[in-house]
């Protein structure tokens, strides 16, 4: 295929570059196209930091004995704090064992469910 300036671009190649050889022998059962867990340990670290921003704010307004947002707030931030130790792990050990893998993406889609749930509560008490 030729672009507009007369450049030839091979699509099997460029998609070769990224996919993992099918026809070697140490290809995993698994196949992970991106290393995602960097970006895990780097999203939970930050939303514990939102977390403890929520938990103030709402203790700052004395709002946390009126509702449930800051309980909410503590369960989304000890599971984004599971997610960065297992990511953590993950990472320093190559992603070698697949259940440091799994918790760390549980963990963290839970964690952004309760931190959404208490934002929620928290807009409501308000």
């Amino acid at each position: 295929m030729r672009t507009a300036a007369g450049e030839v671009v091979c699509f099997e190649s460029a998609r070769s570059a990224f996919l993992p050889d099918e026809s070697s022998s140490n290809t995993a059962k698994r196949v992970h196209l991106m290393n995602h867990h960097p970006h895990i340990l780097n999203a939970a670290c930050n939303l514990l930091g939102i977390c403890f921003i929520v938990i103030g704010s709402l203790k700052l307004a004395d709002l946390n004995s009126r509702s449930y947002g800051d309980e909410a707030a503590w369960a989304a931030a000890s599971l984004f704090f599971v997610s960065i130790i297992t990511s953590y792990l993950a990472v320093r050990n190559n992603n070698y064992k697949e259940w440091q893998l799994f918790v760390a993406d549980c963990a963290f889609l839970v964690g952004l469910v309760a931190l959404m749930a208490s934002v929620c509560i928290a807009a409501i008490s308000i």
